[in-house]
């Protein structure tokens, strides 16, 4: 720009130090599309770590699956579905990001405790009810890992 006889050269400098193209990237790079659909999320950022389902609809199971979740979320954001079958239920919870699911199952009735099931392996494994919470906490840490 001139200003009279004096050119002026502006010195503006814009910066954007927003997180948008971080998150997107982070998305992208979790995003997976295979045999199923799955969202990678590291289980530290994952917005609900943890999901509880009762197996079934019947039986006493899903009253004492929500037992569970009522217990689990007071230290850790969890989410309940007992809708559709126990598979679309992993596919579901598996697209939206969530690491970890807890079923309860007849055996658990029995005090056998609950399956955890994790997301990318689909591996699982059983505790006990008392012992879920901690459990859940130590593998979102990192202090420990799923049991192979």
């Amino acid at each position: 720009a001139t200003v009279g006889a004096t050119k002026l050269v502006p010195h503006v400098l814009e910066l954007s130090f927003g997180v948008d193209r971080n998150v997107w990237a982070l998305l992208d790079l979790s995003y997976a599309k295979g045999d199923r659909v799955v969202l990678r999320l590291p289980a530290r950022i994952a917005p609900v770590p943890v999901a509880v389902f009762p197996l079934v609809n019947k039986d006493g199971i899903p009253e004492r699956a929500e037992a569970l979740w009522a217990a689990v979320r007071k230290r850790i954001a969890a989410f309940y579905d007992d809708s559709g079958s126990i598979g679309r239920r992993y596919a579901r919870i598996d697209e939206i990001g969530t690491p970890f699911s807890v079923t309860v199952d007849h055996e658990t009735l029995e005090g056998k405790g609950v399956t955890v099931r994790e997301r990318d392996s689909q591996k699982q494994f059983r505790v006990s009810e008392g012992e879920l919470a901690d459990t859940i906490e130590r593998l979102l840490s990192g202090e420990a890992t799923f049991p192979a």
